[in-house]
């Protein structure tokens, strides 16, 4: 009976050890996959690759992208990790039950980034409307009008 006792405790020590290492790794896995996600997020943001889709840019006018892009690739990546470690930074306050004021800063340092993340693709976009022709321009702003419509509706619902 001590035996089979025993061989159960040791049993249930190594499952309780194989759980918990299971539990860090999936923890790990967890904030490596919401980095990335908030990584992609932030890149897709800055990037103008999204709203220049479908506009029918010729091998010139891609070129001409991809330089003005390229240019500002020190800042696009200064401005993805800024973004990253802010959200990563206040999502470990909101699980740690930190303070109204911690959270507030946390917050202001996610808006901040932000703010720069919507300046440098700013800046990009002014640099590119000049390469595109009139109707491209045209179409482009055809499409930000049906975001701001997708926008209202979902304010509205």
């Amino acid at each position: 009976m001590k035996k089979h006792l025993t061989g159960l405790l040791v049993l249930g020590a190594a499952l309780l050890l194989i759980a918990t290492v299971a539990a860090a790794a999936n923890a790990q896995n967890a904030k490596l996959g919401q980095k990335a996600a908030q990584k992609q997020a932030l890149r897709s943001m800055i990037r103008p690759g999204a709203a220049l889709r479908g506009l029918d840019l010729t091998q010139q006018q891609k070129d001409q992208v991809k330089a003005i892009v390229a240019g500002q690739k020190d800042g696009i990546k200064a401005t993805v990790t800024e973004g990253v470690k802010a959200r990563l930074i206040m999502n470990r306050a909101l699980a740690s039950g930190a303070s109204e004021q911690d959270l507030k800063t946390a917050f202001d340092n996610v808006t901040n980034a932000q703010w720069n993340a919507l300046q440098l693709r700013s800046k990009m976009m002014a640099e590119i409307k000049p390469i595109l022709t009139p109707d491209q321009l045209a179409l482009l702003q055809k499409r930000l009008q049906k975001v701001d419509a997708r926008i209202k509706n979902r304010i509205k619902k």
